[in-house]
């Protein structure tokens, strides 16, 4: 099993070096879910921000939209980030412009629930707890994959909860509400994931 990378805490936050910017891109691209930073010293650790960024380019290389879905036209793959936009910048700076299928990553912050469905990937970072339920529920049945924060995250049908555990990030997938939203998740992805709700469609 992978490794999974540790993580300094938000109040030690550092600028992302170049070196340390390819690391975790090379780490994503090669496919591997659970991010591991090699031994030196000037890489060994990364902000956790741009490490649940470098998280996000892999979920999108390993999670697969209905074909036909609205959300697989375009020229570009669209990560929104829901009403905050220091995260918006902090994910745009790990893998805006980096490339899926040869579709260039979009982000851009979302503040209005009806615009929802323009993206792929949607991500609710853990400030926004109260307008939890109403965005899951707007985006319930449709295939764009939700990646939050927040405890209970899963639990309300959010599709990938990201988490901190001894200072680790790690994930959690929801193969229910994957299945519900008609994306299909990589077996490489649910190897190293906690897999909770009851498998569906949404694993290949």
């Amino acid at each position: 099993m992978h490794g999974i990378m540790q993580t300094e805490g938000p109040s030690h936050r550092r600028p992302i070096g170049t070196k340390l910017l390819a690391t975790l891109l090379l780490c994503a691209a090669s496919h591997s879910p659970a991010i591991a930073l090699p031994d030196p010293e000037d890489v060994r650790e990364a902000p956790e921000h741009a490490v649940k960024a470098a998280f996000l380019y892999n979920f999108a290389q390993l999670v697969e939209w209905p074909s036909d879905s609205a959300q697989q036209r375009g020229e570009s793959l669209r990560v929104g980030v829901w009403s905050d936009k220091e995260r918006s910048r902090q994910v745009a700076r790990v893998i805006s412009g980096k490339q899926v299928d040869g579709r260039p990553i979009e982000v851009r912050v979302m503040d209005d629930v009806e615009a929802l469905t323009d993206c792929q990937i949607l991500f609710i970072p853990a400030s926004a707890p109260k307008q939890l339920a109403t965005i899951l529920a707007a985006v319930r049945d449709l295939p764009i994959l939700t990646v939050g924060e927040a405890e209970s995250f899963s639990a309300m049908g959010g599709i990938i909860r990201l988490k901190i555990v001894e200072s680790r990030v790690r994930f959690e997938i929801n193969l229910e509400s994957a299945g519900r939203s008609g994306l299909t998740v990589s077996s490489k992805l649910l190897r190293v994931a906690e897999v909770v709700g009851l498998p569906n469609e949404g694993s290949r």
